[in-house]
């Protein structure tokens, strides 16, 4: 649902109370998505620029964002509204697999692949890896206003991915380039590092006696020779992540709405879709 100003109030500061926003999500969850962003605290409903746009609300059917919208308090009284029906919130940008071997600047899509090296955190927060597939890599790059920076940051080469976003163009510094927009961990591969060998008796590890001398429990005198394997217990799953709501785009399916789809809605003289005053 899209609300309009009054001509008066045009290229004038939006007041909308932030707190009435917040609620009317709350009341009407899950019947309309990304009008807040709770991580943020920040409104996601009004426009910042000069048009004649209020504000809008995003939502399932007519009923549930005209209530919406009759939620959210301003010192401005809109001057009418229309529904429409629209693809926001479908991913329908993303639905489409792409070719590793064919990157085309400014298109959308998703990709599956391995990841291939470990990921490195670049200046600003932003970060960088690549995922592997029959041979061929793809560059990729999370942002950090995403949210999805420590999940990225937490993959290690060999686990099993699919991400979805848009291609950057190459420039003379950088080749083409996913900017990321979803990851979607299929299979987390085992991570280990090698420690020092651990003491049963004392329940300690043993301390290096020095290079090719092995190693020797320091309470007991017990030695061994090696290193031992140690699992590293991962610090994400097997799951969707997506973005922090502020960062969506607006096609971007929001978790609530995964496998949902609306088959069938009508616009008919028995729904407010539609008020050219108020």
């Amino acid at each position: 649902m899209i609300s309009y100003r009054h001509k008066s109030n045009f290229g004038k500061k939006r007041l909308i109370f932030k707190d009435s926003v917040k609620k009317m999500q709350e009341m009407t969850f899950p019947k309309t998505f990304n009008n807040y962003d709770t991580s943020k605290n920040r409104t996601l409903i009004a426009p910042h620029g000069p048009d004649p746009v209020f504000f809008g609300v995003r939502g399932e059917d007519v009923q549930t964002v005209v209530r919406g919208a009759s939620l959210v308090k301003s010192s401005e009284k809109f001057s009418g509204y229309m529904v429409f029906r629209s693809n926001q919130g479908t991913g329908d940008h993303l639905q489409n697999e792409l070719d590793l071997n064919n990157l085309r600047p400014f298109s959308s899509g998703y990709m599956v692949g391995h990841v291939a090296e470990t990921p490195k955190i670049i200046v600003g927060g932003h970060v960088m890896f690549s995922i592997l597939k029959s041979g061929k890599k793809a560059n990729c790059a999370v942002y950090k206003p995403t949210g999805l920076t420590g999940i990225a940051s937490s993959l290690i080469k060999g686990d099993l991915i699919r991400i979805g976003g848009g291609i950057r163009k190459a420039s003379k510094t950088h080749d083409r380039i996913l900017n990321v927009e979803f990851i979607d961990v299929i299979k987390l591969e085992k991570n280990s590092v090698l420690v020092n060998p651990y003491c049963g008796r004392c329940m300690k590890h043993m301390k290096s006696r020095g290079k090719g001398q092995g190693y020797k429990c320091e309470k007991c005198g017990k030695t061994s020779q090696n290193k031992i394997l140690k699992k590293v217990p991962r610090k994400i799953k097997d799951q969707l992540y997506l973005p922090v709501p502020s960062a969506h785009r607006h096609l971007t399916r929001p978790l609530q709405r995964i496998s949902k789809f609306n088959t069938k809605i009508e616009f008919d003289d028995s729904k407010e879709w539609f008020c050219n005053s108020i």
